[in-house]
């Protein structure tokens, strides 16, 4: 009789901890859902923003980076730091690193092609 009670015991704690298990599952779930509705539409509005701006770049030069995004796993323009890459940490020289920061020109890293952007 006493192993009996035990084993009601048992099963009731383990019940218990099975329902507050499926309730952490359903809340999370439900926040998981929320947060992939918010981020498709996010990537919605990027899309579209991207589409407008994607009209006025010169042809060649998104060729260009969509090359350098397949290449680079993605990465096709980065910035400079102490007048370095800071994808591939390749060294520029002065003139270099003063080109990037000129508003002119799209200047590309010598060691990795990346698009360098100056701050």
């Amino acid at each position: 009789m006493l192993a009996q009670d035990e084993a009601r015991k048992a099963r009731s704690e383990a019940q218990a901890a099975l329902q507050a298990a499926q309730d952490a599952w359903a809340s999370q779930n439900q926040n998981l859902a929320q947060e992939q509705a918010a981020l498709q539409k996010e990537l919605q509005t990027l899309a579209t923003e991207r589409s407008a701006l994607v009209e006025s770049i010169d042809p060649a030069d998104l060729d260009l980076y969509d090359q350098l995004r397949r290449e680079h796993r993605g990465v096709a323009v980065t910035t400079i730091s102490d007048n370095a890459c800071d994808a591939c940490g390749s060294r520029l020289t002065p003139a270099h690193a003063q080109a990037v920061r000129s508003a002119g020109q799209a200047a590309r890293c010598p060691t990795c092609g990346r698009i360098l952007y100056g701050s």
